[in-house]
């Protein structure tokens, strides 16, 4: 029925933002469909989820050798108000299949102050502009991959928090600029995965990011640090009930640190009918049960039938991850992992995208359930997005 409602609002929405006055309406939206096959004969169906690198147990889904609409389904809607020429409020939401249902929550709510052309300033519920893909994270017909790579995108459990950033962008010519971004910020934040709830609290964040662009090339760099309280609860209520586990407990993993940095630094050039993505992260903490994890993944497109059609490949690796708390048999916060996929988008136009996807994990891990190497997982993916 859910992705029922989400066809309906796909076939009926505008391709264009919705301009009444001083409102403005904004969208984006996918239905997913996915289809696992886990080379493991203990724990058949397991998927290590975007917080693998945070639980101390596998997110156990049941999604082997079935056909899945939901996880990779998301939809969401941005509204904004100009209270005068440089004051802006905006508020989205985002629904997203991976939390085990299709119901909208929060993901950022915040009022634009533009002083002038360089100057930016956004105070309220930010998104850290973390990653090479930050400002459209969401918005699959936005970046060419049906999900972004976990190796990477894992690592950040921050979604949004209360803040403030301050941007300065500086012209470099026609179509060049630079831009420099200050973020600080704290608070509590709560999100959920797919047999994950994620609830925690941060303090002291301070952020730098430093982006040049061109018609062409897109560089950026970023730097956090912060000190972070976590909760990791392994399994949430609304996934046992469905998977009739509810006499499973939580089990509880926690993150304190009081020195946390995180590094990014990405490239993008999309010209001459070829894409090519490059991002590599470092994350480091004084907590045992993450210490430290590194990794990197690269894209490379070719785009071709008046770049209505496009190829594409992705190689993913954690190049290093380690962890003090070990359990007898192995823990998943340790070893590393590799993807690689390859899939083919086709354009209906500036607004609508199709995506086939195979990608495929391979795991030097032992799962701390079953004591089993997690071997590797493939997964088959189809897709239908828009944005507006």
């Amino acid at each position: 029925m859910q992705t029922l409602v989400i066809l309906f609002t796909l076939l009926t929405s505008s391709s264009y933002a919705i301009d009444i006055g001083k409102w403005h309406i904004d969208g984006f939206g996918t239905i997913g469909y996915m289809r696992a096959d886990f080379k493991n004969d203990t724990i058949e169906g397991a998927f290590i989820d975007r917080y693998d690198y945070t639980t101390s147990a596998p997110a156990v889904l049941p999604i082997y050798n079935r056909d899945d609409f939901l996880y990779d389904s998301n939809y969401g809607l941005k509204i904004s108000y100009d209270l005068n020429s440089q004051l802006t409020i905006d508020f989205q939401t985002v629904a997203n299949g991976r939390s085990g249902d299709m119901d909208p929550r929060v993901d950022y709510g915040l009022i634009r102050y533009r002083l002038n052309d360089q100057i930016l300033i956004r105070a309220g519920l930010l998104r850290p502009p973390t990653w090479l893909i930050s400002e459209y994270r969401y918005t699959s017909a936005l970046y060419p991959w049906s999900r972004p790579p976990l190796e990477n995108y894992s690592v950040m459990i921050i979604n949004s928090m209360p803040g403030a950033s301050f941007e300065y962008q500086t012209s470099l010519g026609e179509d060049n600029y630079f831009t420099s971004t200050l973020f600080i910020g704290g608070g509590n934040f709560e999100d959920e995965a797919m047999a994950q709830t994620i609830k925690g609290s941060t303090q002291e964040t301070t952020g730098l990011v430093f982006t040049f662009n061109t018609d062409a090339l897109e560089l950026r760099t970023s730097f956090f640090y912060s000190e972070i309280d976590v909760n990791v609860y392994f399994l949430n209520k609304k996934i046992a009930v469905a998977m009739d586990t509810a006499a499973i407990p939580n089990v509880i993993t926690t993150i304190k640190s009081q020195n946390a940095h995180f590094i990014s630094t990405g490239l993008k050039f999309d010209k001459y009918n070829w894409l090519v993505m490059i991002e590599h992260i470092l994350l480091t903490t004084k907590d045992a049960d993450l210490k430290r994890v590194e990794s990197y993944y690269t894209t490379l497109g070719y785009y071709f039938y008046n770049r209505k059609f496009l190829l594409h490949t992705t190689y993913a690796q954690t190049l290093d991850r380690e962890s003090d708390s070990l359990s007898p048999a192995g823990d998943p916060t340790d070893g590393r992992r590799r993807s690689l996929s390859y899939g083919v988008n086709y354009s209906f136009n500036d607004n609508w995208v199709a995506k086939l996807e195979v990608q495929q994990f391979k795991n030097d891990q032992i799962d701390g359930v079953s004591g089993q190497q997690l071997d590797y997982q493939r997964f088959y993916s189809a897709s239908l997005n828009f944005v507006f």
